[in-house]
């Protein structure tokens, strides 16, 4: 997204049990990272474009690009020998700073929500 000092601290993950994605029943991860948002005021890029950047004028009052965050998420990942690729499947919410503060019980909030986010996604060939 163009973030001119980009962000990514995270923790060693941990097993949070496990989850079907596409058939297969795989270790689930959990971890949270320091971050800074995806927003920048350039939403015409490749990848702004591709992903539907959030123009300016819709922010948040005070926000600005690429500011601090904290995400909280869950991830599986496993290798594809047919297709030859490695597949990583994740979600993950933006913590706000009071429930970076006490991210145990805002974990049991969204946990139900991205994990059925996450069964849901399927393994495609390209065509």
């Amino acid at each position: 997204m163009g973030d001119p000092q980009p962000l990514a601290e995270s923790a060693t993950p941990t097993s949070a049990g496990s989850v079907v994605v596409d058939g297969r029943t795989l270790t689930l991860w959990h971890d949270t990272m320091r971050s800074h948002s995806d927003l920048s005021e350039k939403a015409n890029g490749p990848l702004a474009t591709l992903v539907g950047m959030t123009p300016r004028s819709m922010w948040p009052p005070g926000i600005r690009s690429f500011h601090d965050v904290t995400l909280d998420g869950y991830f599986a990942c496993w290798s594809d020998s047919t297709r030859r690729v490695s597949v990583v499947v994740y979600a993950v919410a933006v913590l706000s700073p009071d429930q970076a503060a006490s991210a145990s019980a805002s974990r049991r909030d969204i946990r139900g929500e991205l994990l059925n986010l996450m069964k849901t996604a399927t393994l495609e060939t390209p065509r």
